[in-house]
């Protein structure tokens, strides 16, 4: 996973990102920023570190617990910056965002309203929905927030 913006991923949903430092920080994040500075002996990547944590807050912090990021590169808030999407309270919020910027939701009210059928009787099989975020984007859980990132 390469953590970058698709350029030309037709089936990625632009999401208009707000400010990650919006998202409340917790205890959690706090963690994860300590341990990955403690970790780190170069004093010039310390600070970009905590730089990039004292701006992006938790959502730079869930970056730092993906699998595959270097927290050692001195371009890791560059890196963090290309590969954030969004973050939100509820995993649902997600999966509505990513209908709403694919067009799904409106495609299916369009549908039911030519067809005549009651938008009740349509449901989305969110099982299948998570599945398909979750293959669009990296998902981690820092202080109860859901920070999505590019894969």
């Amino acid at each position: 996973m390469n953590h970058e913006s698709p350029e030309n991923y037709s089936d990625t949903p632009p999401v208009d990102t707000p400010n990650p430092r919006a998202v409340e920080i917790g205890a959690e994040s706090i963690r994860v920023i300590q341990e990955v500075v403690g970790r780190t002996a170069d004093p010039e990547l310390r600070q970009c570190l905590l730089a990039g944590y004292l701006e992006h807050g938790a959502a730079f912090a869930a970056y730092l617990r993906l699998d595959d990021t270097a927290p050692t590169a001195a371009t890791v808030v560059t890196r963090f910056a290309e590969a954030y999407v969004s973050s939100w309270k509820l995993f649902d919020q997600l999966i509505d965002d990513t209908l709403e910027g694919l067009g799904w939701s409106q495609a299916l009210q369009d549908f039911c309203a030519a067809q005549g059928i009651d938008p009740d009787y349509l449901t989305w099989n969110r099982d299948a929905l998570a599945w398909r975020v979750r293959d669009i984007y990296d998902v981690v859980e820092v202080d109860g927030w859901q920070h999505a990132f590019y894969r």
